[in-house]
């Protein structure tokens, strides 16, 4: 039996904890041997039923940002629970974790070293002098592993382009299941607008008149260009739920009352399994000035809804422009006013394909793990 640990930073739901928690809850039981490590206590999206058989770990000193007393007490946590679990493959995600882990898993002489790049930071619109410290980073952390699955075929291309060996990059495009159990759209907008005490005030004061309702599913990070969609909402005849939380909520908040948004704007927070109410919406926008390759994208075309994103990371492998779909200027409110509108004049239909689906991701990546 094959032992895998999975490293991830955070245990709070995003695209990285996904592709995790998908892998290790749909791997074969009888060939491989689970264990997953997070950083802080509390286990996340790791806490669920699906997870129970899981082993999970948790590190206290594994945080997102850059601290060097944090990190070097989290190195020697990874380094005791390597040299504990004695794993056959070290799978890790996330930039942090990539170059914290691999040090580790190099330094205990593991067999196989997996990192999964969800997006190269080095890709977001960074200052010419951080662009280039990132990329040394990864090429430094790509001579510790054994392969590099990209989400994408455009990280893939980045990737050769920084530097780093084609020999070890591999795309892997990220997979859903389609068989979602989405609520009638009748059932998801009744449940969105009753569990909103803003949109319920507005409907009394203002009266509700936007017919076109527009959803967004995001972390509530600046890598999302959440203030390029409320920005381009001024433009727009629509209502916009975004369905999310993070540490911006504040700021983006601020934005919306600024530009008295407040009756064309609704933020009811994180929702459980937000994909269910994606038939609810009329289209689906992704606002982001940095991607992999997005979930929700996935999601909103198994769900046979409108789609306008933005022209980033590996969007335009799902979202052919004018085809099915539309895309938009990152960072751009203007054009992103214009391809909301657009889309709501003018539908097309999305489908997800063959290549996007999980079964399809997990045939990919259990071959990898083989050779």
């Amino acid at each position: 039996m094959v032992k895998i640990l999975y490293i991830i930073t955070q245990s709070e739901m995003g695209g990285a904890q996904r592709y995790v928690f998908d892998l290790a809850t749909n791997l074969n039981k009888s060939q491989y041997d689970i264990h997953i490590a997070h950083g802080g206590s509390d286990k996340g999206i790791f806490d669920s039923i699906e997870a129970e058989n899981l082993t999970i770990h948790s590190i206290k000193h594994l945080i997102r940002s850059i601290s060097p007393i944090n990190d070097i007490k989290a190195y020697f946590e990874l380094k005791n629970l390597i040299k504990s679990i004695h794993p056959d493959i070290v799978h890790l995600n996330s930039s942090k974790v990539g170059i914290l882990g691999s040090m580790t898993a190099k330094a205990c002489k593991v067999p196989k070293i997996i990192y999964t790049a969800h997006g190269f930071v080095f890709n977001e619109p960074l200052y010419p002098v951080v662009k280039w410290i990132y990329k040394q980073a990864e090429l430094f952390n790509a001579k510790r592993v054994d392969r590099i699955i990209a989400v994408s075929e455009y990280d893939k291309q980045t990737g050769i382009k920084a530097g780093i060996s084609d020999s070890k990059l591999i795309a892997i495009h990220n997979g859903i299941n389609p068989n979602i159990d989405f609520l009638t759209k009748k059932n998801a907008l009744v449940s969105l607008r009753e569990g909103s005490s803003t949109l319920q005030a507005t409907k009394q004061s203002h009266g509700y008149r936007n017919d076109k309702i527009i959803g967004c599913i995001a972390n509530f990070y600046r890598t999302k260009g959440l203030d390029i969609l409320i920005d381009a909402m001024a433009k727009v005849d629509a209502h916009l739920f975004i369905i999310g939380d993070g540490q911006l909520r504040e700021n983006l908040e601020a934005q919306i009352q600024k530009h008295d948004l407040q009756d064309k704007i609704t933020l009811p927070g994180q929702i459980p399994n937000a994909s269910q109410y994606l038939k609810a919406f009329d289209l689906f926008v992704l606002p982001s000035r940095k991607e992999g390759l997005s979930y929700t994208l996935l999601e909103a075309q198994a769900a046979q809804i409108r789609i306008v994103a933005t022209k980033v990371g590996g969007t335009p492998e799902i979202i052919q422009d004018n085809a099915n779909g539309y895309l938009a200027e990152s960072n751009n409110a203007d054009d992103l006013a214009n391809k909301i509108n657009l889309a709501i004049k003018k539908p097309l239909a999305s489908n997800l394909a063959n290549d996007f689906t999980l079964e399809k991701m997990l045939e990919k990546t259990q071959a990898m793990y083989q050779s």
